[in-house]
């Protein structure tokens, strides 16, 4: 797994084997959508170019409809086949996944935040959908209205606006 190549895989090793299984899953299929945007070679102080974002687009394009798949219950690539059976065991949500999505899509459009707002959803997006998975996967009981960590989007949020909000 994708994992073992941060150190939040050692984090992992403490929860029992079940939970560590879905947390891995969740942090692998969550590594590779954001390798699709990653992974295409930019120049971040202009852009990407338009073969780059085409690229990155189809990529993005594949994850969507293998997240479609993992929901449907045939999925196609080995994070999503690992992902799909702690879908119903521990009622992950969709939209969390889709999130995701959306906001890796988010780099395809900026290089640097317009406003705070944008960057607060951007971080929203990126951080606080693997967040709240993760921790659905691994928590012992989710209160029946349990809400999206936020945390993760804090953090996000300072760490990345040193790199994209104008210095004032």
């Amino acid at each position: 797994m994708a994992s073992r190549d941060t150190s939040f895989y050692y984090s992992f090793l403490v929860l029992p084997p079940r939970k560590r299984q879905a947390v891995l899953a969740v942090w692998d299929f969550c590594r590779a959508v954001d390798d699709a945007v990653d992974e295409v070679e930019t120049d971040w102080q202009r852009g990407l170019t338009p073969e780059a974002r085409a690229r990155a687009e189809e990529s993005l394009a594949v994850w969507r409809d293998e997240l479609d798949r993992i929901f449907g219950g045939i999925p196609m690539t080995p994070q999503g086949k690992s992902l799909q059976p702690w879908v119903s065991e521990f009622n992950l949500p969709k939209r969390e996944f889709s999130s995701l999505i959306d906001g890796v899509e988010m780099d395809l459009t900026y290089v640097k935040y317009p406003d705070f707002e944008a960057l607060s959803t951007y971080c929203h997006k990126v951080a606080s959908s693997v967040g709240s998975s993760a921790w659905r996967s691994s928590a012992t009981e989710i209160p029946e209205r349990a809400t999206t960590p936020s945390t993760s989007a804090s953090r996000c949020s300072s760490r990345t606006s040193s790199a994209t909000w104008p210095a004032t």
